[in-house]
């Protein structure tokens, strides 16, 4: 295999299914947890007056990577949410900054954070990033740390692998990521309207099964189909890409793979009940490609442990409330499904 060329990084930000990717699991979060507690990896400390800043871990898996360059795109429209910012946050002034570290611990990139804008509630805000391209190369394993004053906010532990090169007639590579993006999903709906659209999330690589042609997620109680979505991934070029599907009451199908007749009633979370689900994302020809379990409560999902705004360890965080809409007014519940802190 010829050697990858060197990877155009520009600035920030990245980061059940089935048993391979299980089994992956294991190593990668402890990787993440060694670079927590390792050389110049302390914990992000609480302030006495509120939780302590985190990063929104869901727009970081949204971050753009483009197999054929090796190289991420970030920014707009992926940009990250900071989250419990301090008192005196002042967006053009961010101490913020964004590290890959290869499996040894070595730096091999940096980029700086750049203050985006504020939402509908200061505990919220956008940031993206500022700082002119980096590069890594090498198939292996790496990890991207968000660091804000100082402090580890987030991170994403992650696997390169590259593919091509071996025609003479061809010698084109292409890397391939492995990681968090298998095994992390989560339900959203407005807070403050229940009773409306309910959305599944999760991500695809556009090379497996359903990555380009789309795919439907099937909300199961039982064996029983209860709720229903299909959804597309967005982009192009891309590696892996989140797909949301917008559920509808299973009794609403029409037969056909991703058909829902007209007028079909919304599942919300208030069709929710306690017990537990089984998701299920599908593709036409090939079956399930991966395939969640999530408990339910009355009218909500139990929250991930993982969601608890004082968790100690901040890049374990999992926001359960975003900001969405026009002007980012709008506040989101999220009920994350991902694997237990080891």
């Amino acid at each position: 295999m010829r050697p990858l060329p060197r990877l155009a990084l520009l600035a920030v930000v990245l980061v059940a299914s089935a048993a391979p990717a299980d089994a992956q699991l294991g190593g990668l979060v402890d990787r993440a947890r060694r670079a927590v507690t390792g050389p110049g990896s302390a914990p992000a400390a609480r302030p006495s007056e509120g939780p302590a800043p985190a990063l929104d871990f869901g727009t970081l898996l949204d971050t753009q990577f483009w197999p054929a360059q090796g190289s991420f795109h970030f920014g707009s429209p992926a940009d990250y949410f900071l989250l419990f910012p301090p008192s005196d946050y002042d967006q053009y002034e961010t101490d913020g900054r964004y590290v890959v570290r290869d499996g040894a611990g070595r730096v091999v990139g940096t980029s700086e954070m750049r203050g985006a804008g504020p939402t509908g509630t200061p505990n919220i805000v956008e940031v993206g990033t500022q700082s002119p391209p980096f590069s890594f190369e090498g198939a292996g394993d790496y990890t991207l740390d968000v660091e804000f004053e100082g402090q580890i906010i987030a991170q994403l532990p992650f696997t390169a692998t590259i593919d091509g090169g071996d025609d003479p007639f061809d010698t084109r590579t292409a890397m391939r990521l492995d990681g968090p993006w298998r095994t992390h999903a989560y339900f959203q709906h407005e807070v403050e309207r229940p009773d409306y659209i309910m959305t599944f999330n999760a991500w695809v690589r556009r090379d497996e099964p359903g990555g380009d042609e789309g795919t439907v997620v099937s909300i199961r109680r039982d064996g029983q189909e209860v709720a229903y979505g299909s959804g597309y991934p967005n982009g192009s070029g891309q590696s892996w890409v989140r797909v949301e599907y917008r559920l509808r009451s299973a009794e609403g199908r029409d037969g056909t793979f991703r058909g829902i007749r007209v007028n079909t009633p919304n599942w919300t979370v208030q069709d929710v009940t306690p017990g537990a689900y089984e998701v299920v994302i599908l593709t036409e020809g090939d079956g399930a490609v991966r395939t969640f379990t999530a408990q339910g409560a009355e009218g909500a999902f139990v929250p991930h442990g993982r969601s608890d705004v004082n968790i100690e360890s901040r890049p374990l965080f999992l926001t359960p409330r975003r900001m969405t809409g026009q002007n980012l007014r709008t506040a989101a519940q999220l009920y994350w499904i991902a694997p237990e802190t080891p």
